[in-house]
């Protein structure tokens, strides 16, 4: 029973969000979403996150906002869990997953998104939403950059 708790996101009223960084194999290249005016911090750059609902294990809430922010299939998307960051502050806990694909591809926005784009991760764009540097860097491992 101790290992079926783990698998939902809800516990003891605790919220969960998770997000993933889309990193194309054949470019080296990160997929970054410019945000609308509908949610916090409108016109700038982040990864594909957001809300897991309290029913959803944690990778079936991060495939749902990939297929509702940028309308692929979840399936083309290979997810390894990263790292898990905990908020004592605002209740929350963060899963983050790296995902690959085998080339760029061009996604269909919905309305919390204004642009996307493929960068390099020397030559990110700006601004960031808050927080967005340091989640790359917990993805990636790679504390230098």
């Amino acid at each position: 029973m101790k290992n079926k708790l783990k698998l939902y996101t809800k516990v003891i009223d605790r919220n969960v969000a998770g997000g993933v960084l889309i990193k194309c194999l054949n470019t080296d290249k990160v997929l970054l979403l410019l945000r609308s005016d509908i949610g916090d911090e409108p016109n700038t750059w982040s990864l594909v996150s957001g809300t897991i609902e309290p029913t959803e294990r944690i990778l079936d809430g991060i495939e749902r906002e990939v297929k509702e922010e940028i309308n692929i299939d979840p399936n083309y998307i290979t997810y390894k869990f990263k790292h898990k960051e905990v908020s004592r502050t605002k209740n929350l806990d963060f899963y983050y997953y790296e995902g690959y694909v085998g080339k760029e591809f061009k996604p269909t926005l919905n309305n919390e998104h204004l642009d996307y784009v493929w960068c390099d991760l020397n030559t990110l764009p700006q601004p960031l939403f808050p927080g967005t540097l340091n989640k790359i860097k917990n993805i990636l491992n790679d504390p230098k950059r």
